[in-house]
């Protein structure tokens, strides 16, 4: 919660100094993307593994705040100001509750898996969540950690709140099985990192959990070995997983030709 409250009062500032500071727009993309993914691990370094019935009443909360700004649309910076402060918290405890239930370190192998298929069908199919969302402006607003972008009086969104749920999870499994949450939060600032320069060369949409995902297992060598009583299912549950991501693209092939 004082996380939150502190990115929200960080968007504000940002949001009165934006105009005053003329900078070249891709550093305006810069500053912002770093500042979104400082707020974004200071989350999940502080995110708590929460009982169910307090998981829920947060998820229930905040679902309930983000359709009230959905509907109302509230004008900036008060909208990227609620934004935050929710996403932050509620991705954050998302995160946290299942990142410390999680019972071996190796099992993050397969949360990266699929977090890796799951993020690159949403954000490159053309019947993916994350391109939908995109397309609907509205949508994209109550979704999104936005930040005040240097030199305007717009903000832009830079992370999904499924980049705060990951990355929360990830710290809340280094500190339950002992892999060093410094170690795991440096990782993410780097797959972050990595992420902001695929944007920046490419001029593409990146998925970022795929960078997220793949420093957790450089950063842990137990991550990237699942327990032996799990390997045989987990390979047949990837193998399925596998076939069917792929089977989404050819569909679409064939339905585009």
């Amino acid at each position: 919660m004082i996380v939150a409250c502190a990115a929200a009062g960080l968007v504000l500032g940002a949001w009165v100094l934006a105009p005053l500071v003329p900078v070249d727009p891709l550093v305006a993309f810069v500053v912002g993307f770093g500042a979104v993914t400082g707020t974004t691990l200071a989350a999940a370094g502080v995110a708590p593994v929460l009982t169910r019935t307090g998981l829920a009443v947060v998820v229930l909360t905040a679902v309930a705040m983000l359709v009230t700004l959905y509907v109302v649309q509230a004008p900036e910076p008060l909208g990227a100001i609620l934004v935050t402060a929710v996403l932050l918290m509620a991705g954050g405890s998302v995160g946290g509750a299942v990142g410390g239930r999680i019972e071996h370190p190796g099992h993050l192998l397969a949360v990266v898996v699929v977090s890796l298929l799951v993020d690159t069908f949403s954000v490159y199919h053309p019947a993916g969540p994350t391109a939908a969302v995109v397309s609907q402006p509205r949508a994209l607003a109550v979704l999104a950690l936005s930040w005040p972008m240097l030199g305007t009086t717009e903000t832009a969104p830079v992370l999904g709140v499924g980049d705060v749920i990951f990355a929360s999870l990830y710290v809340a499994v280094s500190r339950r099985h002992g892999l060093g949450v410094r170690r795991t939060i440096v990782a993410l600032a780097a797959g972050l990192a990595a992420t902001m320069l695929a944007v920046v060369l490419s001029g593409l949409p990146i998925p970022a959990l795929v960078g997220m995902g793949l420093a957790v297992l450089v950063a842990h060598p137990e991550a990237r070995r699942l327990p032996a009583k799990d390997r045989r299912r987990g390979r047949v549950i990837l193998a399925i997983l596998v076939a069917l991501w792929l089977a989404s693209w050819v569909r679409t092939l064939i339905t585009s030709s």
